[in-house]
């Protein structure tokens, strides 16, 4: 896991789209739900895990709450949000303070209450049988450490890893998703719901043929390791810390007392990254609109890219001791500068089309 700080809810439109393609899918399953089974008494609690500074977590609770009170107008419900203690709370507490989940009226934005905990979701960080819904949106294919440092990218793929690179971290994400569906299991309570939207691997045979971000980015750190800019160790420190499961590894190592209750078709992102950062196709477009929107897209991916990642890698160049902040700085503006340059330049986009999303929703038996 990593934390999110500075400006990544300006720059998560991208997640917050697949998100949107989750909400019906979790909005079936609360057409099936018994709120009323609960006394009104005791807050409803909806636990997010990996909730970054927020802006991921809107849809999913808006979703509920709104269910919510179709059926106890005056239940009080409290959101637990969880990350890492180096999260950006602050930005969180703004962005909810703001306008409360978007949640029209004052009296249902009354009955909302918010806490934060500052613990890794891999471990129980809630009581016993406490929770009514979990959710987690883009969080869970950031595992809970580094496996090994990479030798050629930043990213474990089976294209750009040797095999016992790739094993390891298939390994770890394995242990992982079943240490977070054990922790989840202990603190829903019976009867109650866990929605994940996640990024998975959708085809392998697309998968290997490689994407143009990560030649770039890959591209970039190469040229600075030949320059003498970057050393070798320093490379294998900026590995990401992630894996993208399958549907099938999904469905696996799950809690006896747990059972999938839906799971969607992959949303694949074919389309998606144009639509959303470059607010159109950028292909359709007339000669001048297109060079426009490609610039918009570059430096949108781009923005997008580094608010996710910048301070994962801010941290591991400082840590090396060869740069003060003002050269880390440096360096990732450089970064930045290059992709979107590269992004910009190319004569067309190709995402990775072996990944997408997928929504899984779990409930807890009786």
């Amino acid at each position: 896991m990593k934390p999110m700080r500075g400006d990544y809810n300006q720059h998560s439109r991208l997640q917050n789209s697949m998100a949107g393609q989750g909400i019906p899918y979790l909005d079936a399953v609360l057409k099936t739900t018994d709120f009323k089974k609960n006394t009104e008494s005791s807050p409803f609690v909806i636990a997010d895990y990996g909730s970054a500074t927020g802006s991921n977590s809107y849809g999913p609770v808006q979703t509920i709450v709104t269910h919510l009170h179709q059926h106890q107008p005056n239940r009080e419900v409290l959101v637990t949000h969880v990350d890492l203690p180096s999260t950006d709370w602050c930005k969180l507490f703004a962005l909810i303070e703001k306008d409360r989940y978007n949640l029209s009226g004052e009296t249902t934005q009354a009955k909302i209450f918010t806490s934060v905990v500052g613990r890794s979701f891999y471990e129980q960080v809630l009581p016993r049988e406490s929770v009514d819904i979990g959710i987690s949106t883009s969080a869970v294919h950031w595992l809970s450490k580094l496996p090994c440092r990479l030798s050629k990218s930043i990213f474990a793929s089976k294209l750009t890893t040797t095999e016992e690179e790739y094993a390891s971290f298939e390994n770890q994400a394995k242990s992982d998703w079943a240490t977070f569906l054990s922790q989840r299991e202990k603190e829903l309570k019976k009867g109650g719901t866990l929605f994940v939207l996640l990024p998975i691997r959708i085809q392998e045979e697309e998968e290997e043929k490689g994407d143009d971000v990560t030649k770039i980015i890959d591209g970039f750190l190469s040229q600075e390791v030949v320059s003498g800019n970057l050393t070798v160790e320093e490379r294998g420190e900026l590995t990401l810390p992630m894996y993208l499961r399958t549907t099938k590894d999904l469905e696996t190592d799950v809690p006896s007392s747990l059972r999938v209750e839906t799971i969607s078709p992959p949303f694949k992102l074919d389309g998606l990254f144009e639509k959303t950062l470059a607010q159109g196709n950028i292909e359709s477009a007339a000669e001048e609109e297109k060079n426009k929107r490609k610039e918009l897209f570059a430096r949108g991916f781009t923005n997008f890219w580094f608010a996710v990642n910048e301070e994962y890698f801010k941290s591991k160049l400082s840590a090396s001791g060869h740069r003060n902040e003002s050269q880390v700085s440096q360096f990732i503006q450089s970064f930045k500068d290059y992709v979107a340059s590269g992004l910009t330049t190319l004569p067309e986009f190709r995402t990775r089309k072996g990944a997408g999303f997928v929504a899984i929703i779990f409930k807890k038996e009786d």
